[in-house]
């Protein structure tokens, strides 16, 4: 199952700054089993998230190899930060054929705070 319009929306996307706007879904079931009272966007939710969205980016379909490294800075909530600009950096490929290596932060579009900072190695599938 793809998280795309099970957790979240695809709005604006950018392909030459390589970045992609998206919408939480509220009533998506993650977010009724984690947690019903306060829901909170899963850290393995936010890094599929921008597996997902630079795979639309490209136009291909990626699967994680690596997560190098994770920070979850501030907790992404459905109900107060709703739209999630996710930014994409330093491309390059990896070392194996077909992985690619980058960083991409995730920031709330209201005030522009970073969310979430996440160093991946992709593998193109």
């Amino acid at each position: 199952m793809t998280l795309n319009n099970n957790m979240y929306r695809i709005g604006r996307t950018d392909p030459e700054a390589m970045t992609a706007d998206i919408r939480l879904l509220p009533d998506s079931i993650i977010y009724k089993a984690h947690f019903p009272e306060k829901p909170i966007t899963p850290g393995v939710c936010i890094v599929q998230m921008a597996v997902e969205l630079f795979g639309a980016l490209r136009g291909k379909e990626y699967s994680v190899r690596e997560v190098v490294n994770a920070k979850f800075l501030i907790v992404m909530e459905p109900q107060a930060t709703p739209e999630v600009r996710y930014e994409f950096s330093k491309i390059t490929d990896g070392a194996e054929p077909g992985t690619v290596r980058l960083q991409a932060a995730a920031r709330s579009i209201a005030d522009n705070a970073v969310m979430a900072k996440l160093s991946l190695i992709l593998q193109e599938q």
